[in-house]
């Protein structure tokens, strides 16, 4: 009876030193060794710096449950390869700066083994033969490609089943990203914008873009550090929908180039310098629907006049050139989105809250009277609004009539007793109120 005990234990001992013995010889070749969540097998292994001959082939094949191979810095013997191909459960390879004894062989693998996940880092032009097998294909990364990599990007592109590919190196034409991209929509095809010819003049500059899902340029970045936007850039920028231009003095190339932006939806210039003159000019883009002006200064010290903008959702103005001599007249019948500064009166405020469209209402450092209160309370749209170190005639706080419209109330600075903001939330449950 004690026997039928003792022997199953020793032999799952045996089979443990066993196991622990290859880990430990595998460690000796300098491979980092991964072991599968129960702790029992080897499902991963990491060759840094060394050659793979058939004794380390031989160590690799006594643990069938590998399916994570990575190869750094290594030489591949004859044969290896070949070897590997008897790994089971074999799913990711990646390959770092692999030197390969007959290429040939490695292609075979490729061809070979139904892989999941392909990592391929500065390795030769051949390393990825045309022939793969893509049965479980779902992955592949190609860093610091050693070769013309065109050819290579739209034959990988072709896989059957392939899910995501990813490029960085050598830059690509942008016509060939946009070309994958209408061809394999089902691709998840990641490029960085600096790892594209015709925008590396662009981040070479320290001017950094935004790419929507079809490599198609549609936001662009300047700030003081920038240097100016290259001219043979330029003929990239017609699909620019964003534009923030952060502490800029613009000059007349430069508002040249932003005139020249008939899809320009959003222009946020905070902390920029401009003339009134120029404001003007931008005021003309078609498609203009958001404009940032917080922090714009002027070269005349004047404060700017904004032009009526009947298609202006969006306005912050917030800024020492923004008075009631820049909004005064001025008629804003779309603006879902306003926020001001202590530098335009409340009752210009609530002027621009008569259109009755404002959604999203922002104030820093000013005083709200009943009469913007009033205005607030009869504002049927409003959604949000934001006091930044605001002070506030009424008190309590619950008792302002806040518009039954209004879902969020933020806080900062502003003085309001616990007492008050206590009333506010009984008397308006489903109002969410942050204090900051």
């Amino acid at each position: 009876m004690l026997a039928l005990i003792l022997v199953p234990l020793l032999w799952l001992l045996v089979q443990r030193m066993e196991r622990d013995r290859n880990a430990r010889l595998l460690e000796e070749t300098g491979a980092t060794v991964s072991v599968g969540l129960n702790g029992k097998r080897i499902v991963g292994v990491e060759f840094h710096d060394t050659t793979i001959d058939s004794a380390t082939a031989q160590l690799l094949l006594q643990h069938p449950a590998i399916h994570r191979l990575a190869f750094t810095d290594c030489r591949i013997e004859a044969g290896i390869p070949e070897m590997l191909t008897r790994l089971p459960q074999l799913a990711t390879l990646e390959l770092k700066r692999l030197e390969v004894a007959v290429p040939g062989e490695l292609a075979q693998l490729f061809k070979t083994v139904p892989l999941s996940a392909i990592t391929l880092n500065e390795c030769p032009a051949d390393t990825l033969p045309a022939e793969i097998n893509s049965e479980r294909l779902r992955t592949i990364r190609i860093e610091q490609f050693r070769g013309e990599p065109e050819g290579l990007i739209r034959r990988t592109a072709r896989l059957p089943g392939l899910r995501s590919l990813r490029y960085s190196g050598t830059p690509l034409p942008l016509a060939l990203c946009q070309s994958v991209c209408r061809d394999h929509p089902e691709l998840d095809f990641e490029v960085n914008s600096q790892d594209i010819a015709e925008l590396k003049p662009l981040r070479d500059s320290r001017i950094y873009v935004t790419l929507d899902d079809r490599f198609e340029v549609v936001g662009l970045y300047v700030n003081r550090r920038s240097a100016p936007i290259p001219n043979d850039a330029v003929a990239q920028l017609s699909t620019l929908r964003q534009v923030t231009l952060v502490a800029i003095d613009v000059d007349a190339d430069m508002l040249e180039t932003l005139l020249g932006l008939e899809n320009l939806q959003s222009l946020n210039m905070a902390g920029s310098k401009l003339t009134d003159g120029e404001l003007k000019q931008l005021a003309t883009l078609p498609r203009l629907r958001h404009l940032n002006l917080n922090g714009v200064t002027t070269t005349t010290r004047e404060a700017i006049r904004l032009p009526s903008l009947p298609r202006l959702r969006a306005l912050h103005a917030s800024s020492p050139a923004i008075t009631n001599e820049s909004v005064a007249g001025s008629e804003f019948p779309s603006l879902e989105e306003l926020s001001t500064g202590p530098w335009i009166p409340t009752h210009e405020v609530r002027r621009l809250l008569t259109s009755g469209t404002v959604r999203n209402l922002s104030m820093f450092n000013q005083h709200l009277d009943n009469d913007l209160l009033n205005a607030l309370a009869a504002s049927g749209h409003l959604q949000s609004l934001l006091l930044w170190n605001c002070t506030v005639d009424q008190e309590p706080l619950g008792e302002i009539l806040f518009p039954d419209s209004l879902e969020t109330l933020r806080l900062a600075g502003t003085d309001v007793s616990p007492a008050a903001l206590e009333a506010l939330r009984s008397s308006r449950p489903q109002l969410q109120i942050v204090v900051y």
